[in-house]
């Protein structure tokens, strides 16, 4: 059942993808009849191991299997005893310290807060390190030293200890800062609508319009309006100096077509 693992020749930068996958292959097989079985286990992994690199070391570690008795000997060491000599040869001895220098280097960078947890815990495991300790939290919250605001929303009371909890809040917050950016973009600007109050009308009130009514007199009456009294704008002479000159004209004007029809 599944698929084995790529033959491995020796390649340093596959070593611990090879070993993965083999022990994937054995888990999805558990309980099958025969892979129970550590010598087993160990003997079929030796054939996945090929090439002029890996010849000799797959040769003596075969010379080991050949001298244990199948029955005594086939115990959870033998497979132990494999995993450890795989790893001793070839697992690429500078991971860890590139993987330190890495996690130094490692900065979050906003939005994206769950592939920057993910990118920091594997490269722990990569060096070795322990998120229990305080050194590593440390290291954790040295990736946010450029976003300062996060930070102090960090370490309000009451302030997380473990990494799982300061992972959590972070996220928390994180997600919150976005939806408070998201709703800040769609909300209207109000700003410009302080500068023209026409722009703002009141419930159902209807923006009023300034506009100068247009002074009807006897001269520019239309002709349906002949032989009538005219109705005049009087609101505003009260307000000038010449406002009985007004009164005067305009009543000059009732009367001027009666005195012509006369």
């Amino acid at each position: 059942m599944g698929s084995l693992p790529r033959i491995f020749n020796g390649d340093r930068t596959r070593a611990d993808a090879f070993l993965t996958r083999y022990l994937g292959y054995l888990m999805l097989n558990q309980g099958v009849l025969g892979f129970e079985s550590p010598i087993r286990q160990v003997a079929m992994a030796l054939t996945l191991i090929k090439g002029e690199k890996v010849n000799l070391w797959v040769k003596n570690m075969l010379d080991s299997l050949r001298r244990l008795h199948p029955v005594q000997h086939n115990v959870l060491a033998v497979w132990n005893h494999f995993e450890t000599a795989f790893r001793d040869k070839f697992t690429n001895s500078t991971r860890e310290l590139q993987a330190r220098t890495q996690l130094k280097r490692l900065k979050f960078r906003y939005p994206d807060i769950d592939g920057y947890i993910a990118e920091f815990e594997d490269l722990i495991v990569q060096a070795g390190y322990n998120l229990a300790f305080q050194e590593t939290i440390n290291l954790f919250l040295k990736g946010f030293n450029k976003n300062r605001n996060l930070l102090d929303k960090v370490f309000t009371p009451l302030v997380p200890v473990a990494y799982e909890a300061m992972k959590r809040r972070l996220v928390v917050i994180v997600k919150l800062m976005q939806l408070v950016n998201s709703i800040a973009q769609d909300a209207p600007d109000f700003r410009s609508f302080c500068s023209n109050p026409m722009q703002m009308p009141h419930g159902n009130q209807q923006p009023q319009r300034n506009f100068t009514p247009r002074q009807v007199m006897s001269s520019n009456a239309p002709q349906w309006m002949n032989n009538q009294l005219v109705l005049m704008d009087t609101s505003n002479w009260a307000c000038t100096p010449n406002w009985r000159n007004r009164i005067t004209q305009g009543n000059a004007a009732q009367v001027e077509p009666n005195q012509q029809s006369n």
